[in-house]
């Protein structure tokens, strides 16, 4: 077998990248706790919070298809809006672009403050890109 020029190597390369990518983005559509952490981020965040096995539970619960409607009663602090409104909208939004979500919250400004952390994801995380 005759050895791979430079170039044939370097488009491997790209080629090898491009799956990786597209295997990465099946697997993340899937599992909304590692969606959050690689993608999102979010133990990165400005609290810097690690996330346990406590939040992999929250979002696999989430993520289960039955009950359709659910009740997450969760004290403040433990990232519930964070891993769930934020990150289980963009997780929809990954699958379907086309998607329509309603975010309602108690007040119309932490309402529109999860918006806007949705929107800025959208335009500025390069991996969620």
């Amino acid at each position: 077998m005759a050895e791979l020029t430079r170039e044939e190597k370097i488009q491997k390369i790209i080629e090898l990248e491009a799956v990786k990518k597209e295997l990465t983005a099946r697997k993340l559509s899937h599992d909304l706790f590692e969606f959050n952490k690689q993608v999102l981020q979010v133990e990165q965040g400005p609290n810097n919070v690690p996330l346990t096995t406590f939040h992999k539970e929250l979002c696999d619960f989430v993520m289960k298809p039955d009950p359709k409607k659910k009740l997450i009663l969760v004290p403040r602090g433990h990232l519930k809006s964070t891993l769930v409104t934020v990150g289980y909208s963009l997780l929809r939004i990954a699958q379907d672009p086309t998607v329509r979500i309603l975010i309602a919250n108690a007040t119309f400004d932490m309402a529109t403050s999860f918006l806007g952390q949705i929107k800025k994801h959208i335009r500025d995380n390069e991996v969620f890109k």
